[in-house]
């Protein structure tokens, strides 16, 4: 695909080459090339004061579940423990371990929530965590772990409140 794209540049750019008969599928194959060429146009203009390219649309903050079986094994003096139901929400959307979620750009804060089931519900409970995201980023990623009052780290924000559901 990329030696059409350079075919198409190089017939383009120095008109005293030879002409190249090309099949009909080739030539679709360039058409589509020029279309997607010109539909990213927008994102990359470059500004004509400063020759530096244009602001671009502000793209959304993709935020992970990394929480791995490991970190959410709790470790007492009569064993280790680990919970039969864990789940994480963020902004009221549960998100699996290894899932991604997108927020806007714009967005300050975020909301993550957690609950947990030990011993077949004889202990559990949850909480809910609003973080402050830090300026400027393009994504961050939630962690646990039980020793941190938290429980819940999310990396690029603070946390500014949280609330028990125990």
């Amino acid at each position: 695909m990329f030696s059409y794209l350079f075919l198409l540049i190089a017939a383009t750019a120095a008109p005293e080459l030879p002409t190249i008969d090309l099949t009909l599928a080739e030539e679709n194959a360039i058409q589509e090339i020029v279309t997607l060429c010109t539909e990213g146009k927008d994102t990359v203009e470059m500004s004509a004061e400063t020759n530096k390219p244009a602001t671009t649309p502000a793209q959304s903050i993709i935020i992970t579940n990394a929480i791995e079986p490991s970190m959410l094994e709790y470790k007492h003096w009569t064993g280790k423990y680990s919970p039969e139901s864990f789940a994480i929400t963020i902004n009221g959307t549960e998100v699996e371990s290894g899932k991604t979620v997108e927020i806007p750009a714009d967005a300050k804060t975020v909301e993550i929530g957690y609950t947990y089931s030990f011993m077949n519900g004889m202990k559990s409970g949850g909480r809910k965590i609003s973080y402050e995201l830090s300026e400027n980023i393009t994504q961050a990623q939630i962690t646990f772990n039980w020793k941190n009052d938290l429980r819940i780290i999310l990396d690029n924000g603070k946390a500014i409140n949280g609330e028990n559901n125990a």
